[in-house]
């Protein structure tokens, strides 16, 4: 299952008024790792920079998203790259 149309980040985004993808976002950046949205429309693109206004609570971060399982890789396996 898609991570941002998994029921659990749904849940959150309503929780927090954000969208779904508002809330993927600031669990990279938590994390510090790479969030690297794809977007094609301006709204989207704004909206991608409106999530510095809330912050997902511990609860929300680490008992729900970190232990998420979607069972699918969101990029290449960097052990099989070739270069």
């Amino acid at each position: 299952m898609a991570l941002l149309v998994h029921p659990l980040i749904a849940e959150l985004a309503r929780k927090s008024g954000k969208t779904d993808a508002q809330v993927v976002i600031p669990w990279h950046l938590n994390h510090v790792f790479s969030a690297i949205p794809e977007r094609l429309h301006p709204e989207r693109i704004a909206e991608n920079f409106g999530v510095f206004d809330f912050a997902l609570t511990p609860r929300g971060r680490s008992l729900s998203i970190d232990v998420l399982d979607t069972g699918v890789r969101a990029g290449s396996d960097p052990i099989t790259i070739d270069d």
